[in-house]
């Protein structure tokens, strides 16, 4: 199975569906997931599986996230679409500080967001839009509520981007960003729905050029050494060979 949070999606196993998908879990030969700590919470619940949950990234394409060398603007870039994304809580921490906000949700989602403060922006971009963007803001952010328990996976696709993008990204410590980011070496992790720490780590990194450039430089590392879509190609292809192997 691939897992984006099937501990979410079992929850207490209470309710039919529940217990059907905890039957299906039951029957696989393995999971591959997006997210460390998920591996060992999946081996507790299937002690059977122990051993065959890896944690295998997705990665992104390098050659076209890459850094351009643009120059930056004071602009704190939002990209994604997940409903986890906690913009409230980020708006919050951005009110009154010396940078815009872009973000790039789905139209249906503005609505419940009401009135948006006058610093922030929405658009919706084209993948080299998206690129441009990455490359001209200052830092990343992928704020997260992830108290619905439904999907801890949120957000993976764009940390994997702006690593890859070598940007200095600040984040809401969940498992699957702690996946990703060491805290204070390639990133930056706050709280989930603490407006005052998300607003302490953008305002760090808006008046530290240095401080963004050295987690950038480690953001674009990591991404080389961990992301590369040919790397994450061959260790599935390896997860697969070894449970095939262990079956015999």
């Amino acid at each position: 199975m691939f897992d984006f949070s099937i501990m979410g999606i079992l929850g207490e196993e209470k309710t039919f569906k529940q217990k059907l998908f905890r039957f299906m879990v039951s029957r696989a030969g393995g999971i591959v997931t997006l997210d460390i700590g998920e591996v060992k919470r999946l081996e507790k619940r299937f002690p059977h599986l122990k051993g065959h949950v890896a944690f295998i990234p997705y990665g992104t394409q390098l050659d076209f996230f890459k850094p351009t060398g643009e120059e930056e603007v004071m602009q704190i870039f939002v990209p994604g679409t997940d409903p986890d994304r906690d913009y409230k809580t980020l708006f919050a921490a951005c009110e009154g500080l010396p940078a815009t906000v872009l973000f790039t949700t789905y139209e249906s989602r503005l609505p419940i967001l009401g009135l948006l403060p006058v610093f922030v922006k929405h658009r919706r971009l084209s993948s080299d839009e998206l690129r441009h963007e990455y490359a001209r803001s200052a830092m990343v952010a992928i704020p997260l509520d992830t108290s619905s328990g439904l999907n801890d996976a949120m957000g993976v696709s764009v940390v994997q981007e702006a690593l890859a993008m070598g940007k200095a990204v600040v984040a809401s410590h969940t498992s699957a960003m702690a996946s990703f980011i060491e805290d204070g070496k390639n990133g930056l992790l706050v709280p989930e729905r603490d407006p005052q720490a998300m607003r302490a780590a953008i305002e760090r990194l808006l008046v530290d050029k240095a401080l963004r450039d050295s987690l950038g430089r480690e953001a674009r590392r990591y991404a080389e050494n961990h992301l590369d879509p040919d790397r994450c190609t061959k260790d599935l292809a390896n997860y697969f060979k070894r449970l095939i192997a262990d079956k015999h």
